[in-house]
């Protein structure tokens, strides 16, 4: 009777060229479906919604209690567009990297993270401190924050009166990392 060597067949499988590029295939499609669903669920984020509404916006985050929106009370440029620089950014944070191993076939995915995000994207008056951190973890000052139309702002509608005029704080909203776990999900589905 001949005996079968189950580990022989295994390592040959694995090693065979035709199958790590039919698993590169599975997995390529899985990270770009993921990723499509990632910048679709970006776009939709109530925080997107608003910030791409400009300084004409409605506060629909509710991170500022209603009052204002986003846009002006961080301090963006008119005629700039945050999430689309966002955007840029993140792009070249996916994508997937096969594990040398002969034991079995195992990906390392990456995509973006707070961390890898938050240089790179600013307070437009505040160098060191990240505007989409702070929408997750807090941005100071609102309660000196004045909405309305005025010559003298950046974008067009927010101003930081010089004593406090409210008694508002600001509301942390999951944004990046949101995106991030529902990533996630999609690529173990």
């Amino acid at each position: 009777m001949n005996n079968v060597n189950l580990s022989s067949i295994r390592a040959k499988v694995l090693n065979s060229k035709k199958m790590q590029m039919q698993a590169d295939i599975i997995v390529q499609k899985k990270v770009e479906k993921a990723k499509e669903n990632f910048l679709q669920n970006l776009d939709n984020h109530p925080i997107s919604q608003e910030l791409k509404g400009k300084s004409e916006a409605k506060n629909i985050s509710n991170t500022l209690g209603g009052k204002g929106n986003l846009f002006t009370f961080i301090g963006f440029e008119k005629g700039s567009d945050p999430v689309d620089q966002l955007k840029s950014i993140i792009l070249s944070q996916f994508g997937f990297e096969r594990n040398k191993s002969t034991k079995k076939i195992e990906y390392k995915i990456s995509h973006p993270t707070l961390e890898k995000v938050r240089e790179k994207t600013p307070m437009p008056w505040e160098n060191g401190r990240s505007w989409v951190e702070g929408i997750e973890k807090g941005i100071s000052g609102l309660s000196y924050y004045l909405f309305k139309k005025s010559k003298k702002s950046r974008s067009g509608s927010g101003l930081q009166a010089e004593k406090e005029i409210n008694a508002v704080t600001f509301n942390r909203v999951k944004f990046l990392s949101e995106l991030v776990e529902n990533f996630k999900k999609d690529i173990k589905r």
